[in-house]
């Protein structure tokens, strides 16, 4: 399998085309976060433009910021039809088992922003509590849940026994209240999120005057 795909590099290069470069080489993903178990990699793709090919090797999940139109290429193989994308949709893969080469084209009028995690290591042992809100999607290296909060709403308070990313989809004001009920408030805009490196215990509160919409990926 290795054999086959550096010939498709050699054979791409040949053909003009930059050979595949790892996700956190290509000019278009900008690393905002990276410690022992996960990267946090933002893309913004303005309208007509394509990324490099480039390969996730790593479990990962992709949260899209805005709504664009995109074509997507796997290495060696013809362009996908355009696909529309919409703020909050999740996609997630299993890339430790089959990395993954291709590249984003975007061929609507809009930019096209999406957040990137990728997990660095799967879990060798899982402890999980139960999910308190809407599961959005779920791979062997993490939980994803889904809180859509109405202004002035606040969440269950609920516990996360690993590590977590907070990421929001909206912009908001949102509250954060500790197992004692006390109050930590942050403004964020979509794409903006919170690394917590230890087990916690929470409720979310919305203090806008319009819907929020936040994703807590939780390790396994």
């Amino acid at each position: 399998m290795l054999t086959r795909f550096l010939l498709r590099c050699t054979l791409t290069v040949l053909a003009g085309e930059a050979a595949p470069v790892p996700v956190e080489r290509e000019p278009r993903h900008h690393v905002q976060l990276r410690n022992e178990v996960i990267e946090v990699i933002h893309v913004v793709l303005p309208p007509g433009e394509s990324t490099l090919f480039h390969t996730h090797s790593h479990d990962r999940v992709a949260v899209d910021l805005t709504r664009a139109t995109l074509v997507l290429q796997t290495f060696g193989q013809p362009e996908g039809p355009p696909e529309p994308t919409v703020p909050g949709s999740l996609s997630s893969r299993a890339n430790a088992d089959a990395p993954v080469t291709h590249r984003v084209k975007n061929v609507g009028t809009t930019p096209y922003e999406v957040v990137d995690v990728e997990f660095l290591h799967r879990p060798s042992t899982r402890t999980r509590t139960p999910a308190a809100s809407d599961v959005g999607t779920d791979n062997p290296s993490a939980r994803i849940q889904v809180w859509r909060l109405s202004p002035g709403e606040t969440s269950a308070l609920h516990t996360h026994s690993q590590s977590t990313l907070l990421l929001s989809v909206t912009r908001g004001r949102l509250t954060m209240l500790d197992a004692a009920g006390h109050p930590e408030e942050r403004a964020f805009e979509p794409g903006d999120f919170r690394w917590t490196d230890a087990p916690s215990t929470h409720a979310l509160r919305n203090g806008t005057a319009s819907p929020l919409e936040v994703v807590e990926l939780e390790l396994k």
